[in-house]
């Protein structure tokens, strides 16, 4: 950021903000800087009288009048008007050739359609009524738009090379050729700045670039300027017309573009822009305002507002270069150097227009457009250099980024290597713990299973062991009871106590077909379960009566059979199923395990059993009165190695234990068939495990 400037001049307003102000005040000022001004006149209609006369072409003699014939111009007819009041004194030694840009009268507005031409030679005083040497040639005017000033702006052409002697086709000729002299250029330049702001601007939306953008509407404002608002083109086109009031509106253009020039090589932000830019436009308006108020003087007073305005204007601009230069070095910037070097070159060639130093040191006037060529151009050369500059960081940064891509690529090979690596590993390490925890199930099935053996054959001995007893003790007695028959010597005793013996072992022997058929039962019990663990082949399964079977195996756990409360009630509709024997023997002899292990500690022990069926299921609920399952285990119980029981080693005496494996197995074996297990727990009250098998399932269905 550059210093801010002093606060006798405008303590917030930017260096960098201000120098754009020189094209927009010479605009606002109403002295086009395209032009030499001599100076301006404006004359009221009570002066009109007191200052004019007419020369009568067709008599070819003078003539005074008390106002100047502009009726006849208006008529489209050839007048001469000379106005000798408003002339400066002195006037110069050469003979100048001045014409009039507009001409304000009576109400009306008269546009220029050719020149008004003017012969000056110094003569002494006027005599025999002539009216002096300043002779003032009008060629015909057209009918403009309102206001009530006679309104005269002279420029100087310096004619003193054309030798004017009348008023002809040659001498106009030669006036037309010196002004092309004077005014060529202007056309040239404004033409070449019109072309370089369109590219400029073609190149801003390609690249969409600001400072390119702002580069093409200073160049395009700029070369308006120069094609329209110059002398042939005030010839021509009329100083009121939609054309000029275009031209006005080009340095607003212009200082808009160069408010984002100073931005974008300055490093102003966007809302200092913004705000030096509403600062830059107010004080526009008050130049604008000010130098209005100053022209609506009386006439007297036109050669000090002219003196003054172009003293202030040159000041402004003077103290304006100052700043751009210093603001422009103090950078230290090759670009900002450039930049201010343009600039300074464009201000003092404004300030040379201004001051018309070429009328003291003898050089051409109208030379600034060539100063605003040279600024143009080194702006050109700063915007050149940027865009090579971003190019070749961006080439950089391209090739930088091609050299990460390529180390990033090799990178995640190397990584993707590593991971494959590590992944196959992880593979193995799966496999062989899939496989230890296969075995592992494996053995805990199988110990499982031995456990259940163990608990049948246990069961099974304590079945055969009471019949057995039976039968020994009966047998013992009726081998007594014989023999005391044969000890007996007395026929009739004999006789009669043979019969009460023989009535003894009658009753002896029915005890012993009774303990016989007991042992055969559960023999056939055994057999009938061995037989159903040796197949997994589908068979017809009558629910009903797998469920009393198994209720007669568990008669060998002493606490089923004499302290548990059984409750049956079986739907003897129900259809046979079409299942492994097997698998549901085994869900119900681990649903009942499981109930008389969460019973263990409660005194009023209940299971019960219940069958029923509806249109799409058919379900075996057992339920137990033990202490329940609480909501969090109750999501868990069918997950593998999950278990509510204390582990084997760790339970106390009396307590039973668990793998973690006997529901989840049940799930496995009922998923062939499409069945499920749900379940219904209150703490305290119970639970209820309901094995569900779908109709599909029934024989004939």
């Amino acid at each position: 950021m550059m210093p801010s400037m002093s606060h006798a001049l405008r303590p917030r307003l930017s260096r960098r903000a201000l120098p754009p102000l020189v094209v927009i005040l010479l605009s606002a000022c109403g002295g086009r800087p395209s032009m030499s001004r001599l100076d301006t006149w404006q004359l009221h209609r009570g002066d009109l009288p007191r200052a004019g006369g007419a020369f009568d072409v067709s008599a070819g003699r003078w003539r005074a009048v008390t106002r100047p014939n502009l009726d006849g111009a208006k008529r489209g007819e050839s007048s001469i008007v000379w106005l000798r009041a408003r002339l400066p004194e002195p006037l110069p030694a050469r003979d100048p050739a001045l014409y009039v840009g507009q001409i304000r009268y009576a109400g009306e507005v008269y546009s220029q359609a050719g020149v008004l031409m003017a012969r000056y030679r110094r003569v002494g005083e006027p005599r025999d009524g002539r009216f002096g040497g300043h002779h003032w040639h009008l060629l015909p005017l057209t009918k403009a738009q309102g206001g009530q000033w006679v309104y005269f702006r002279v420029y100087s052409l310096r004619p003193d090379r054309i030798g004017l002697r009348g008023v002809g086709a040659v001498e106009r000729a030669a006036w037309m050729r010196q002004m092309l002299r004077f005014g060529a250029h202007f056309l040239v330049l404004g033409l070449l700045f019109m072309i370089i702001g369109l590219f400029a601007l073609i190149n801003a939306a390609a690249r969409r670039d600001r400072l390119y953008f702002a580069f093409g509407l200073l160049a395009l404002s700029t070369g308006v300027m120069s094609l329209f608002d110059n002398r042939i083109a005030q010839v021509f086109v009329s100083a009121t017309g939609p054309w000029f009031v275009i031209v006005d509106a080009m340095p607003f253009i212009g200082v808009i573009g160069s408010c984002l020039l100073f931005e974008g090589i300055f490093g102003m932000g966007r809302r200092q822009v913004v705000r030096r830019l509403w600062q830059v436009l107010l004080i526009v308006m008050l130049a604008r305002g000010l130098l209005q108020l100053l022209c609506a003087l009386p006439p007297s007073l036109d050669p000090v507002v002219a003196v003054l305005g172009n003293g202030l204007i040159g000041l402004v601009t003077l103290l304006l270069l100052g700043l751009a230069v210093r603001a422009g070095v103090g950078q230290h910037t090759a670009q900002a150097r450039l930049f201010a070097l343009g600039y300074g070159v464009f201000g003092a060639l404004l300030l040379y227009e201004l001051f018309d130093i070429n009328r003291i040191i003898g050089l051409p006037p109208d030379i600034y457009p060539w100063g605003m060529l040279v600024f143009l151009l080194c702006v050109g050369v700063i915007l050149e250099r940027r865009f090579r500059s971003s190019a070749a960081e961006l080439e950089q940064s391209n090739q930088r980024l091609q050299e990460s891509n390529q180390n990033l690529e090799q990178k995640v090979a190397e990584r993707t290597q590593d991971l494959d690596e590590k992944n196959q590993a992880l593979e193995t390490i799966n496999r062989d713990l899939e496989q230890l925890v296969e075995a592992r199930t494996q053995q805990l099935v199988t110990q499982e299973k031995t456990a259940i053996v163990g608990r049948m054959i246990q069961g099974i001995a304590h079945n055969l062991k009471t019949p057995l007893a039976v039968v020994k003790s009966t047998n013992a007695l009726v081998a007594k009871k014989a023999d005391k028959v044969l000890a007996d010597d007395a026929v009739g005793e004999l006789a009669t106590k043979t019969l009460k013996q023989l009535r003894s072992l009658a009753t002896d022997s029915e005890l012993i077909a009774r303990a016989h058929e007991q042992i055969v039962a559960v023999i056939d019990t055994l057999m009938l379960k061995c037989r159903m663990d040796q197949t997994l082949e589908t068979k017809p399964v009558d629910l009903n009566a797998l469920v009393r079977h198994e209720l007669e195996f568990f008669q060998a756990n002493p606490v089923f059979k004499h302290e548990v409360k059984k409750e049956l009630d079986l739907d003897e509709t129900l259809p046979t199923l079409q299942l492994v024997p097997t698998n549901i023997t085994q869900v119900i002899e681990n649903l009942v395990s499981n109930a008389l292990d969460a019973m263990w500690e409660t005194s009023d022990k209940r299971l019960s059993f219940r069958s029923y069926q509806d249109g799409a299921n058919i379900y075996l609920a057992i339920g137990d009165s033990g202490s329940g399952i609480p909501e969090d285990v109750r999501e868990r119980i069918f997950d593998p190695f999950f278990t509510s029981k204390a582990l084997q080693g760790q339970a106390a005496e009396g307590e039973p234990t668990g793998t973690g494996l006997g529901l989840h197995t049940c799930v496995e074996l009922l998923r062939p068939f499409g069945g499920e297990i749900r379940v219904e727990s209150e703490l305290g009250v119970g639970s209820t495990f309901t094995i569900v098998v779908p109709r599909s399932c029934a024989g004939g269905i």
